[in-house]
């Protein structure tokens, strides 16, 4: 009879990013020819022995100091990491691509039609900076200004506090602050209300994890970027059972892109200066997944359709058939993630009016296909 492999799963697990890892896990035990015996819990230098003496084949954690990572390169059995906590690993990392996620959470920011941009990080290290540069390299690539923060926060919770409303207070407005994880988007959110600064008026505010509990306890819903952090875990299993089968480790960490972003209260803002522009904006947000038109929108603004279409484009950049299938796109999006609807289903909820027409704009507008969206987005994505 086969050997079950033994693999000890070493996750943080109050975060809904290590649950989501475990779903993923979880997925591709499903789908597994193989036997898995799995235990899991937290990975700190001190129980690593314990967890040795389990006698486990493989190991997929969370490492978040450069000990437990020296230790764990040194095992005799392959061991994948998941977190990107420290700048560098010796072991195999599959993880987010961190700087994809600060650029996607700039480019929401842009589309709200902000002019000036900042960011917050807990450190300055790892997954934060990535973040932090991904979003930066979009900012300026675009040539807009964008506000450091502090050269070094202070130690204590107080001092921390203090630095960071003072930060804020000094900050031209509106502004539109990229933080680089949901408890740090939630801690300037408090900060915002604490000093009287409205949110999204005059800080706009963009998480990264989606961490439901945080986004959704803040004293503004945040909006964040989502990791494929299912996926993940699908994938760290694939790596670890192809190394279990004498593959060597790969000398890259393998990155997968985030799935987009899940808009809440606090990017709720458009800075547009064309109230008319605005208006048009609103109304498709609204009525995107009904039978809408641009006739009916110029049907409403009392001005010439040529007038308000050039309008618009010197506004956003873009048409109004654009705006429409992007809203219509997001509903498409929100719609895999959360529900069981079939693709041809979710088309119609949308406001598409055939399958294959929605197939090509949801791979124009996200990169993938609606049902290779789904299945990344879940960890089934077979290799």
């Amino acid at each position: 009879m086969e050997h079950p492999y033994r693999v000890y799963i070493g996750l943080n697990e109050q975060y809904g990013y290590s649950r989501n890892i475990l779903r993923g896990v979880h997925s591709y035990n499903k789908k597994s020819r193989r036997k898995w015996r799995f235990r899991h819990g937290q990975i700190y230098d001190n129980y690593i022995p314990s967890i040795i003496n389990w006698k486990p084949d493989g190991m997929i954690v969370q490492c978040s100091s450069s000990t437990v990572d020296e230790i764990l390169y040194n095992c005799e059995f392959p061991v994948i990491n998941v977190s990107t906590v420290l700048s560098s690993y010796r072991l195999p990392t599959v993880a987010p691509d961190n700087g994809a996620a600060g650029a996607l959470a700039a480019e929401h920011l842009i589309n709200c039609g902000l002019k000036q941009f900042a960011y917050w990080p807990f450190a300055f290290e790892g997954f934060f900076c990535e973040r932090a540069a991904g979003f930066v390299k979009v900012i300026k690539d675009k040539e807009f200004q964008v506000h450091n923060p502090p050269k070094k926060k202070n130690a204590d919770i107080i001092s921390t506090e203090k630095q960071l409303s003072t930060w804020l207070q000094n900050l031209p407005k509106p502004i539109g602050i990229l933080c680089t994880d949901d408890i740090e988007a939630a801690q300037v959110c408090e900060a915002c209300f604490l000093t009287g600064i409205r949110v999204p008026d005059e800080v706009a505010i963009i998480g990264v994890g989606d961490e439901v509990f945080e986004c959704e306890i803040a004293p503004i819903a945040l909006t964040s970027v989502t990791l494929p952090s299912e996926r993940i875990g699908y994938e760290a299993m694939a790596l670890l059972e192809r190394m279990l089968n004498g593959e060597s480790a790969p000398t890259e960490s393998l990155r997968f892109a985030p799935l987009g972003v899940t808009m809440r209260s606090s990017t709720h803002f458009m800075a547009i200066g064309d109230k008319y522009v605005e208006e048009v904006i609103s109304y498709i947000n609204q009525y995107a997944s009904s039978a809408l038109s641009i006739a009916d929108i110029a049907a409403r603004i009392p001005l010439s359709r040529r007038d308000l279409e050039r309008r618009f484009q010197y506004e956003r950049g873009h048409t109004m058939g654009d705006e429409i299938h992007h809203a219509r796109v997001q509903i498409a999006r929100s719609l895999l993630l959360d529900t069981d609807l079939k693709i041809a289903t979710i088309a119609v909820k949308a406001g598409f009016m055939n399958c294959s027409y929605f197939a090509r704009k949801f791979r124009e507008i996200i990169g993938v296909t609606p049902l290779a969206f789904r299945l990344q987005a879940r960890g089934t994505m077979h290799r």
